[in-house]
């Protein structure tokens, strides 16, 4: 008999916070196709894409996610973290802010705006969003003095 449920899910985030990667595969590989296609399983399969940087895999789970779960932050938060990544940052900047209107309560959302923007050169644009995803969150000053994306505007940090 397998555990339950809650027990392989926080196994399965805490294999992707450790980077065990095969050990995580396996976990979501024993998960019958609809469990798989839960919007909470689908969250961290989606984490482990982007971990394992495979960000085609992560866009299509994050697409799936938000189809599936509108309401649901993560898939666009996500969705748009691997469009960014894949170089298709004004796809992404549009993808994240076609999210629910209740994402603008959180601060990841102003942040990855800010990063977005500031990959796109537009530096005022990237300093305001900062701004108010450091307003509702102090831990965003110091990631964003570390975060390559921020470069050009760490000055005015």
């Amino acid at each position: 008999m397998s555990p339950p449920l809650s027990q392989q899910l926080t196994k399965l985030e805490g294999y992707i916070e450790l980077r065990l990667f095969t050990e995580a595969t396996a976990i979501l590989e024993s998960l019958q196709e609809s469990v798989r296609a839960t919007p909470p399983v689908l969250s961290l399969e989606i984490a482990l894409c982007i971990a394992e940087q495979r960000y085609n895999r992560g866009l299509f789970l994050a697409h799936t996610l938000c189809e599936k779960s509108p309401n649901l932050h993560i898939g666009f938060i996500h969705g748009a973290y691997c469009l960014h990544e894949l170089g298709r940052t004004d796809e992404a900047l549009a993808y994240l802010q076609a999210g629910p209107e209740s994402l603008q309560k959180e601060p990841t959302y102003f942040y990855n705006l800010a990063c977005y923007q500031a990959t796109l050169g537009n530096r005022e644009m990237a300093i305001s969003w900062l701004r108010q995803a450091i307003q509702l969150d102090q831990n965003f000053h110091s990631l964003a003095l570390k975060d390559p994306d921020l470069r050009s505007i760490r000055d005015s940090l």
